[in-house]
């Protein structure tokens, strides 16, 4: 199982924000963690262990010379606003605040994740404390 999250140290005027891929079994995990939250009206407080992206992921980001951080775990927090999306770092993890509408294009992601390569989590563009969803790695568009 893979997911991965990380933000580019260079070139960040082209990789804004922060960036998460995922493979089959990491979706499905991630998935799982989304639909409880859908199920309870809240996000769970669940920590996910994450993979450094590898140079296969970020070549299909087409950024694989340049440096990353990239976060240890996943935790995901609630905000009351439906269209917030933001990242904090704390203690080696990436911690996502979101609300309802950035909740629900997250389930959408992971439901069919290789079709949502390259876009933004957050449902207004061009929102701040963007999260961009590169799909399956290794799963490039053609």
């Amino acid at each position: 199982m893979a997911i991965h999250v990380w933000r580019f140290l260079s070139n960040t005027a082209n990789f804004p924000g922060w960036n998460v891929a995922v493979d089959q079994a990491g979706a499905a995990v991630l998935l799982d963690g989304v639909a409880r939250a859908s199920a309870t009206g809240a996000v769970p407080e669940v920590s996910f262990e994450l993979v450094a992206p590898t140079t296969r992921v970020l070549d299909c980001v087409n950024n694989a010379g340049a440096a990353v951080v990239s976060a240890s775990r996943l935790r995901f927090e609630w905000d009351e606003d439906p269209g917030h999306i933001s990242v904090q770092e704390a203690d080696g993890a990436a911690i996502i605040r979101l609300g309802d509408a950035s909740l629900t294009r997250l389930r959408d992601a992971l439901t069919a994740p290789e079709t949502w390569f390259d876009r933004s989590l957050a449902p207004d563009a061009g929102a701040e404390g963007e999260v961009w969803f590169w799909g399956v790695f290794g799963v490039c568009p053609p």
